[in-house]
Formats: structure tokens, sequence, C-alpha cells
């Protein structure tokens, strides 16, 4: 938790932090405070979703359709690091 206020960029997926876990909400909003980019990933708006920078509002169902598109983007762009990757995996 005490890393969160230092964070640059944090992509809030599958949690409504707000309302589920509001003992830990101060710490994005210290976050935002210091210049965090906040992305929510909710279908529905939200106390989290008004705090973030970004809110992917899509439909429910379509989490792996998004992040799907965020690997081939990720693999495209070469943002990959294949030394990790390989020393990580098998196949």
């Amino acid at each position: 938790l005490s890393d969160i206020p230092h964070t640059r960029v944090i992509i809030l997926a599958g949690t409504n932090i707000s309302e589920c876990q509001p003992t830990i909400m101060p710490y994005f909003e210290k976050a935002k405070e210091n210049g965090a980019y906040i992305i929510a990933i909710d279908p529905r708006e939200t106390a989290t979703t008004k705090i973030a920078d970004l809110h992917l509002k899509i439909k429910p169902g379509t989490d792996a359709a998004l992040a799907n598109g965020l690997v081939k983007i990720i693999i495209d762009e070469q943002l990959i690091n294949e030394d990790f990757i390989q020393s990580r995996t098998n196949g």
C-alpha cells in the first residue's frame, strides 16, 4: 500500500475500490494528488471511475477482448522484454 501514492500509472480493472475497499481509497487519492494517471476499467460509473483520468466503459463480458487488444499493441510496438519472457516461460 505504501507504494501506491508514488505510482505514475494505475490501472484498476474489475474493482470498485471506493465501495469495496474504502479504507485504501486515500492511497489512490494521494497518488492522484502526486500526479498519477488513473485508468478505471468498469462498465458502470462509480466513485472510483470518477477519480480516474480515463474511464474505459467496456461492455460486460468484453474484458478478454480488451486484454487481447492491449497485448497485441504491446507486441506490435515491441514493448516486450524477450529475455524476461524466455527465462520465465515454457513453450
